[in-house]
């Protein structure tokens, strides 16, 4: 009955076993069953490896920091499903410190044949890095329980590889449409690749699957927030507690302020009274700055040493004004 998706999940494993990347972008309203398709073709390539047994613990990261773990502690050949934590691929303003070192990574990663789904629900939200130079598959779940594969245009002189203007003339598709009048107008996309059903997950997988995916969502949810929502909240709070942080900061041994100060006066949204952000994503955000300066100042540098070079090595650099040394 399924038998395209095992199809599909050969196609995973072959790709693999040739020295390919294989990274699957799985998109699709909320509820249509994004992780749950990615879980079933996990099964699938796993079980065409010999492996009956499908661990959401093992095979599935919440958060970037899993991803990063997970990425580094799997198996040659390993598939990874990336559920929250594919906002790390989002092309919005989020954690920019964690995108780019998992964005390195994840470009790094092809001696080890990791099979990476990652779980997001627009593909036009994705990362155009991702997007175009990383994703080999886009699987579209258009209603439960179906899904429609497409593959970039590889032509060398197409900007745009995945054809995403051709659904503008198609019409409005939405998740109440029969699977038949869906698959007449996405059958005539460039990118078209192929359509298969996928089953249900069963009840004691995706039990444990929320569980663990409701409890990494709280927890992690400060490591998500916009950086220009968290830059207006926290000009606010300079402003409105502007005393209440200097007086903090006067008793602190080292006379500045620290990470935990930033996290209690500067990060608690006025209107909610949640931290926005944990200190661990500030300090990320301090050192992406402090390496911005360095290199700035590498470079100043550098081109003050080439201009002393220029001038000839031992003499002095003279004012053009007076002829005198600078």
């Amino acid at each position: 009955m399924y038998e395209r998706m095992h199809k599909f999940a050969t196609i995973m494993n072959t790709t693999g076993n040739a020295n390919l990347d294989m990274m699957v972008a799985v998109t699709g309203r909320k509820g249509t069953g994004k992780t749950s398709w990615a879980i079933q073709v996990v099964r699938a390539c796993l079980k065409q490896q010999g492996i009956d047994y499908f661990s959401v613990d093992k095979y599935i990261a919440y958060d970037n920091d899993q991803v990063i773990q997970k990425i580094h502690e799997l198996p040659e050949g390993s598939p990874l499903i990336c559920d929250e934590a594919a906002r790390f691929a989002m092309g919005e303003d989020w954690n920019k410190a964690e995108s780019k070192q998992l964005k390195k990574l994840a470009a790094q990663i092809r001696p080890k044949h990791l099979k990476i789904f990652l779980c997001i629900p627009r593909f036009g939200w994705m990362d155009r890095k991702y997007r175009e130079d990383m994703i080999t598959h886009w699987a579209w779940i258009p209603t439960r329980g179906h899904s429609i594969i497409f593959t970039p245009d590889d032509n060398p002189g197409q900007k745009d590889v995945w054809h995403l203007d051709d659904f503008k003339r198609m019409g409005k598709i939405d998740m109440f449409h029969d699977i038949n009048k869906i698959l007449d107008n996405i059958s005539k996309h460039r990118g078209f690749w192929d359509y298969f059903r996928f089953p249900a997950v069963d009840a004691r997988v995706y039990e444990r699957y929320m569980e663990l995916r409701d409890k990494h969502v709280w927890e992690q949810k400060e490591s998500y927030v916009d950086q220009k929502q968290y830059a207006k909240v926290m000009l606010y709070n300079l402003y409105e507690r502007w005393a209440e942080l200097v007086e903090k900061t006067s008793k602190n041994r080292m006379k500045r302020i620290s990470y935990q100060d930033m996290v209690d006066f500067l990060s608690v949204h006025p209107v909610s009274g949640d931290r926005m952000v944990a200190q661990n994503t500030l300090s990320g955000w301090v050192r992406e700055v402090a390496d911005s300066v360095l290199k700035k100042q590498t470079l100043d540098n550098k081109g003050v040493n080439e201009g002393v070079n220029d001038s000839g090595e031992g003499e002095d650099l003279k004012s053009p004004a007076n002829n005198n040394p600078v």
